[in-house]
């Protein structure tokens, strides 16, 4: 009889490169019977197999010397076909109460079953039969009862009684009466169990019946109570327990010989009527021996392989090589440990590793790398190792500013990639600034920065009262690098985002700049000695609020510290820009229709610039203010 053995052939996945080179079956379980699975083995001989249940193992071995797990199938032999006319039950058998070694073969059906020296009581009695074939069939259990002895001569009674407290068969009290009192004054006041049965004139006992019962405390008045004894032990060991005739409490227990650790105090104690109370236990932990750091050195390895620690290998310096050539390929497990110069061990740490069944074991080198940011798992980035010494560069300019975790794990010749790790890092690289809607807003930041399209910088210098109002000019940063640790205006298209990048290249030089950065989140004050500070809202610099100390600028702001002085005497600030492409005028609003080309004073009437007075004014040119002199 054959069975088709295909299954092997579609059951186990290659990778890659990787080719199966070698192909193992047994039957049941047998792998000392294993045989060779050729490709085009197409069926396995089974008709050496009884009829019955059995199982196919198969296995794989590929061009990198490792076996695949075992598949198994189970599997059925039929019976040998053999007409239900031609067989018959060749022999019979049958055991009480499942005793099979007192079995009882018949090659006829049994007439009688002589069961006259069974007890009286339950029992149960097994049959099976055997055909010509020599299969048996399926065992067939019946329960039944031997009823007592029937004498009508001699009627059943009691002849018997006995009675045990607490369970303590052995001092089980018999009488042929039923018994009288029972005594109980030796029995300790609390719960207690009283169990009886009876015996007939047949010999057999009744089934037994337990009752609880309390014996009260002795009639003594709680005034009369007090503690005479008190009693200890330690990690659980009630037969090393200490006992102290006293009332006093105990003052101090000796724990000198505990080792480190931690351990269990357990304490009761007794009265005069000679009650216990019930066990109290608390833990405390044993200090390992104070030794500074610097003197504790490592003073012996211990490890062993597959958790055998009856063979475990001790030595007093660190093992360079550990021998595994007599381990069987497959998978083990090594586990260490070290112990200190105060004698203690540590914490015992094991790892797995695989023995291939190669003579030589090739050797497995670090060949790709894979990293990402936070918990972006699906935007990893992937590549092999350039570098022969193992490191590699992560380009972190697509990340935004602020704190980022990030993770890799490396890949190495066998295909086999690294558990991920990961470290925290402080990214520098991309700001993004959005635009508020007034057009205008502060920043800053600790590194330089380019600037993109669309997005202009600006710093404030304090120029001087002019009409009574006090002018901050607002002047363009050249170029497109925005220096480290100063304070810029941004002007750009309102709810616009735009991103600014790293650049290790420096910026033009913002002399008499006013802005104080802030790079990070901080309290500012109101008012800074002679100054007091503003900061930017809705396109105007408006007064710092007297707040706590809790009320934070963000990072990455600017705020505007003015003389106190010249900010009193002024009617209103007023930014002057000097960008000719920039219309906006900031405070005070201007109402009146205005002509462009033409110059209006601050309350909106037309006048002539009067050039070459000697006096510097503020007019109103094209809808933006300038300083006429």
């Amino acid at each position: 009889m054959l069975i088709a053995a295909a299954l092997a052939m579609t059951s186990v996945a290659t990778a890659q490169t990787n080719d199966i080179v070698e192909r193992k079956y047994w039957l049941d379980g047998d792998i000392t019977q294993a045989q060779d699975l050729t490709p085009d083995h197409a069926n396995i001989d089974i008709s050496t197999l009884k009829p019955g249940l059995h199982s196919l193992s198969i296995r794989v071995k590929d061009t990198q010397g490792l076996w695949s797990s075992q598949l198994a199938k189970y599997f059925i032999v039929p019976f040998v076909s053999t007409s239900v006319n031609s067989n018959s039950i060749e022999k019979h058998q049958y055991w009480i109460d499942g005793n099979l070694q007192a079995a009882v073969a018949s090659t006829s059906q049994p007439s009688a079953i002589i069961i006259k020296k069974l007890k009286p009581g339950i029992h149960s009695l097994t049959v099976r039969v055997q055909d010509k074939a020599g299969m048996w069939s399926s065992l067939v259990a019946k329960f039944f009862i031997v009823p007592y002895a029937e004498n009508s001569a001699t009627p059943n009674g009691i002849v018997q009684h006995q009675y045990w407290i607490d369970g303590n068969l052995q001092a089980a009290v018999t009488s042929d009466s039923k018994p009288q009192p029972i005594v109980i004054s030796s029995l300790n006041p609390g719960l207690h169990t009283f169990t009886v049965r009876v015996q007939d004139n047949t010999g057999v006992w009744s089934t037994q019946v337990t009752k609880a019962f309390i014996k009260p405390y002795a009639d003594t008045s709680v005034n009369d109570k007090e503690i005479v004894r008190h009693q200890y032990w330690i990690d659980g060991k009630i037969e090393a327990q200490v006992t102290l005739n006293q009332k006093d409490p105990i003052d101090i227990i000796e724990i000198e010989g505990l080792l480190p650790g931690l351990h269990s105090l357990t304490v009761r104690v007794q009265d005069n009527t000679g009650m216990w109370s019930s066990q109290v236990a608390k833990y405390f932990i044993v200090p390992t021996v104070e030794t500074s750091v610097g003197d504790k050195s490592i003073v012996q390895h211990q490890y062993w392989i597959d958790g055998k620690m009856d063979a475990i290998v001790s030595s007093e310096t660190q093992p360079s090589q550990i021998p595994i050539s007599t381990l069987k390929p497959g998978l083990h497990s090594l586990t260490v440990r070290v112990k200190d110069n105060t004698g203690l061990w540590s914490s015992q740490v094991a790892k797995y590793f695989i023995v291939k069944d190669d003579d030589v074991i090739e050797e497995t080198t670090i060949t790709r790398y894979m990293y990402w940011f936070d918990e972006e798992t699906d935007d990893f980035k992937t590549g092999p190792l350039a570098s022969a010494s193992g490191t590699m560069d992560i380009d972190i300019s697509d990340v935004e500013a602020g704190t980022h975790t990030l993770w890799w794990r490396c890949g190495d010749s066998k295909g086999a990639w690294s558990e991920a790790r990961s470290v925290e890092f402080e990214s520098k690289s991309l700001y993004n600034y959005i635009v508020p809607e007034s057009g205008i807003g502060t920043f800053a930041a600790d590194v330089n920065l380019t600037l993109p399209d669309g997005l202009k910088a600006h710093f404030c210098t304090y120029l001087k009262e002019v009409d009574e109002e006090l002018a901050i000019k607002i002047l363009n940063i050249d170029g497109k690098v925005i220096n480290q640790n100063t304070g810029v205006l941004f002007s750009g298209t309102p709810g616009e985002t735009y991103q600014l990048r790293y650049t290790a290249e420096a910026g033009s030089a913002t002399e008499g700049n006013q802005l104080v950065p802030v790079v990070e989140s901080k309290h500012i004050e109101s008012v800074t000695g002679d100054y007091t500070n503003y900061m930017m809202k809705g396109g105007r610099f408006i007064k710092i609020k007297e707040e706590d100390g809790s009320v934070m600028m963000p990072a990455h702001r600017a705020y505007l510290p003015l003389l106190t002085t010249a900010v009193g005497e002024a009617k209103s600030i007023v930014l002057l820009w000097n960008d000719e492409e920039t219309t906006r005028v900031v405070a005070p609003d201007l109402t009146p229709k205005m002509e462009d080309g033409v110059y209006y004073n601050l309350q909106g009437q037309r006048v002539e610039p009067q050039r070459g007075t000697g006096k510097s004014r503020i007019l109103i040119k094209n809808g933006r203010k300038v300083i006429v002199n």
